[in-house]
């Protein structure tokens, strides 16, 4: 059982026996529970209330309710579109995804893995916890410290590329810069703006061809003048387009 600050996580799924599920796992350890059937609803709670983790389905259906008549209504939101805003108002916020889909489908929709957890339907109770027990032990660890500088982009599994190309980004800090060192996974770039560690960014890095948009970019290290950052989502057909581009390059020794 947890003990002191009880976390909170945000229970976001459109199937009603689902939600119910999934909160009486996590209350029976201890965990405050709020739960929404879609993503508008989820964003509402988190612009109020403090929320450790988002557990999201992957793919939401419309809200139960529908005027016929009255304003368009907006597109819906996705579970990838909602940790998209989520994060980008709250960049420390544990992000896991729970999902009925299979592997080829996820990697259509340009979700990568290695990168958030994702537990498959049907799952038990047990893994439920454990998922998010790992996730929020992961999310406590400090952050880099701005002061220590690191020399190479973070992770290192892709080969990089030096290219010099202007960049625009918005997020906690909206400002400009070039891009070097650019890879698959992430890229360093040059700027007069002061960005921290963690901060969350979007980006729309100015390639020959055409402007490619990076939805959800973090930023791993910082000195004077120069930030690296790691993409956390890019949308499939924009990874497609990146890895492309790099494909003409020469790798940087």
């Amino acid at each position: 059982m947890l003990c002191e600050h009880s976390p909170t996580v945000l229970i976001v799924d459109d199937d009603s026996d689902m939600r119910l599920y999934c909160a009486k796992a996590l209350q029976s350890e201890g965990y405050v529970t709020v739960s929404t059937s879609n993503a508008s609803t989820a964003l509402e709670v988190l612009g109020r209330q403090p929320v450790d983790l988002l557990l999201t389905d992957f793919q939401l259906g419309p809200s139960a309710f529908r005027l016929a008549r009255g304003p368009r209504p907006k597109p819906l939101l996705t579970g990838v579109g909602l940790m998209q805003l989520a994060l980008a108002a709250h960049p420390r916020l544990s992000v896991v995804f729970i999902s009925a889909y299979g592997d080829q489908m996820l990697t259509t929709k340009g979700f990568d893995a290695g990168k958030q957890p994702l537990l498959r339907k049907p799952f038990q109770a047990e893994s439920l916890r454990q998922v998010v027990r790992d996730t929020l032990e992961k999310g406590a660890t400090p952050p880099t410290s701005e002061a220590m500088p690191v020399p190479a982009l973070i992770p290192r599994a892709h080969p990089r590329f030096q290219v010099s190309h202007a960049v625009l980004f918005s997020g906690r800090v909206d400002g400009h810069g070039t891009v070097s060192n650019l890879s698959q996974n992430g890229c360093q770039i040059q700027s007069s703006c002061m960005v921290r560690p963690d901060n969350y960014l979007t980006l729309l890095l100015s390639l020959p061809d055409a402007p490619l948009k990076i939805n959800v970019a973090v930023v791993r290290w910082n000195r004077p003048g120069v930030f690296g950052v790691e993409f956390r989502y890019v949308e499939g057909t924009i990874r497609e387009r990146l890895a492309q581009y790099l494909s003409t390059l020469n790798p940087s020794r």
